[in-house]
């Protein structure tokens, strides 16, 4: 148990819910950031495929095809 009293599971799905409503509310402009991230590394590397290994936060929904 936490300070708080509740479970480990309890406290990761509170804070994953916010996490999802922010991102899937852009408040925090992921769109718009991954848009000028895709524009970048399609300059880069053209339109041709290339591997990424996402070591960041989140559920990678931006780098869904």
């Amino acid at each position: 148990m936490s300070l708080s009293g509740e479970s480990p599971t309890a406290l990761f799905e509170k804070a994953w819910n916010l996490y999802e409503s922010i991102a899937l509310g852009n408040h925090m402009s992921h769109r718009e950031i991954y848009a000028l991230l895709t524009k970048r590394l399609q300059v880069l590397y053209g339109k041709g495929g290339f591997d990424m290994l996402d070591l960041g936060c989140g559920d990678a929904r931006f780098f869904e095809p």
